[in-house]
């Protein structure tokens, strides 16, 4: 498994990959373009971490998300008379952060957080999950201007180059015949509570 292509293909579960948007020479369409028209499917939204290799730019960029807000600000009611606001704060010590200043001078260390970053789809929680009988039509509305998740990803300072896009296909599409309710927000509504995706808000 190639952890620098563009596609990084499974062997298990069975024909799942993985599109880096940044990785594409010819840019984030070409990425959806890959995959199958009306192939449906589960699929689930990652931060990717594409740091430039000199010292310079990997220390900086990674000071800008170590920095960023981890989740959009969100607000509710608070029956009856307030309305709150949460939102995330990060950023780490001026001690840690001389710290850090002093570790990635060292290539050493440098190339040893990149190879650990680029497995980061194994213990990051995801961004967004979401399932479609066709995943390509779904992603192309996500990636238009005015989407919603185009909207929670840059209140956190982060735009779609910086994403990765992993796929589940499924053989078939399952119809459950519910009651009432959309088989998607189901299998959303599952995989939400189980992962706790940071730009997903329908639970409950």
């Amino acid at each position: 498994m190639d952890l620098q292509s563009p596609i990084v293909r499974f062997k298990e579960p069975l024909n799942a990959y993985i599109l880096h948007f940044s990785r594409f020479p010819l840019g984030i369409a070409d990425a959806v373009s890959r995959i199958p028209s009306n192939q449906a499917g589960i699929y689930f939204w990652f931060r990717a971490f594409n740091y430039p290799n000199q010292r310079e730019g990997f220390s900086n960029a990674l000071k800008k998300d170590l920095d960023s807000p981890k989740f959009p600000t969100r607000t509710g009611q608070v029956k009856p008379y307030f309305e709150v606001s949460i939102g995330s704060s990060s950023g780490i010590s001026k001690g840690k952060s001389n710290q850090l200043d002093k570790a990635l001078k060292q290539d050493t260390f440098r190339d040893h957080l990149r190879n650990l970053l680029n497995l980061s789809v194994i213990f990051q929680a995801p961004l967004y999950i979401g399932k479609s009988k066709d995943i390509r039509q779904r992603v192309e509305s996500h990636l238009s201007e005015a989407s919603i998740l185009q909207d929670r990803l840059s209140q956190c300072n982060l735009d779609i180059e910086q994403t990765a896009l992993l796929v589940m296909p499924m053989e078939e599409h399952i119809e459950l015949g519910l009651d009432d309710f959309d088989d998607e927000l189901l299998y959303e509504e599952i995989f939400s509570r189980l992962f706790n995706p940071l730009l997903n808000l329908r639970i409950g």
